[in-house]
């Protein structure tokens, strides 16, 4: 029994340990923008990661996306740089960007209404369905993840919205450039990708942002973990990234459950490592065939042998 409870115990050892690691992956997919800047890149668009200090990024020719409200210029520098022509987007849900959307010309609203129906029956997930003005080759709708709404405003366009007609993406034209707001920053991270119809978005967006390919793409807010400037199989690996041009066969399938993704091999493996030795305890306890049986029954046996047993000592009260 000891040896098993030691078994048990280093095999728990080895789960708990694993659990942090699963975790940093998870949470690595989370507001990543690596595959879908690795898919513009291996496309013959050149994306490069900036911040607020890069006053080159402003030049009017490029196509800035804003993943971050936190880390974009003043809105005055990127008023500027579309009335100059050039083309920004700006995905960010978060009340932080509801004054830089302000300054721009949207007015960033609540969460879409609550009895819509769920995309797959999950409570964090909405679909958005495509108007004529967004006109992307393929894209019907794409899925979101507790997103927020932008309400009408004098000079945007719908480009997205719910079922209740509440819109997901606008767009308006300043000066001679154009700039987009989409009210969910997650709809073209790594594991919304997992949906076919938001990679087929992300990739249309990202080629009428950079008129495809004719401007670079200047990132504002990708996280470490995106690192579009570096190799991208040092952070995602080939096997990831042949996952991201693969369509799933549904979405209900592809996340159903996006607050629980699905844990590593090294995790699962663990697990039922576990349960067999679990179950190696309680057979041992229960059959007395094996080793840790005999010696938890056997004590018993004597003691019954003892008791019912007859005695085999010479009676003194019998005749000689």
């Amino acid at each position: 029994m000891t040896r098993a409870l030691f078994s048990g115990g280093v095999l728990l050892a080895t789960l708990l340990r694993l659990i942090p690691s699963a975790h940093a992956q998870d949470a690595a997919r989370w507001d990543a923008l690596g595959r879908t800047l690795s898919s513009a890149r291996e496309a013959g668009i050149q994306v490069t990661r900036v911040n607020a200090r890069d006053q080159e990024a402003l030049d009017g020719e490029s196509a800035l996306w804003i993943h971050d409200a936190d880390t974009a210029p003043p809105p005055d520098a990127l008023l500027e740089h579309v009335r100059a022509g050039g083309r920004l987007l700006v995905a960010d849900e978060r009340p932080a960007a509801a004054s830089l959307l302000n300054a721009l010309g949207f007015r960033l609203g609540p969460p879409p209404d609550e009895t819509l129906e769920r995309v797959g029956g999950h409570p964090a997930l909405f679909a958005a369905n495509a108007t004529k003005a967004l006109a992307y080759p393929g894209v019907e709708r794409v899925v979101t993840n507790l997103p927020a709404r932008l309400e009408p405003t004098v000079g945007t366009e719908t480009l997205l919205q719910f079922a209740d007609g509440a819109a997901l993406m606008q767009r308006s034209t300043v000066g001679r450039g154009v700039v987009m707001a989409l009210a969910d920053g997650s709809v073209c991270i790594d594991l919304m990708l997992e949906s076919d119809e938001n990679a087929r978005f992300c990739a249309a967006l990202i080629g009428a942002l950079t008129q495809q390919g004719q401007r670079v793409l200047r990132v504002f807010g990708a996280t470490s973990a995106d690192a579009p400037d570096a190799p991208t199989e040092g952070t995602h690996g080939e096997a990831l990234l042949e996952r991201a041009a693969l369509a799933r066969e549904t979405l209900n399938e592809a996340i159903s459950d996006l607050s629980r993704p699905a844990p590593p091999e090294a995790l699962v493996r663990a697990v039922v490592a576990l349960c067999v030795a679990v179950a190696i305890v309680l057979a041992a306890a229960r059959f007395p065939g094996l080793r840790w049986g005999r010696r938890a029954h056997g004590p018993r046996r004597r003691a019954r042998q003892d008791l019912g047993a007859p005695s085999t000592t010479p009676s003194s009260s019998q005749p000689e």
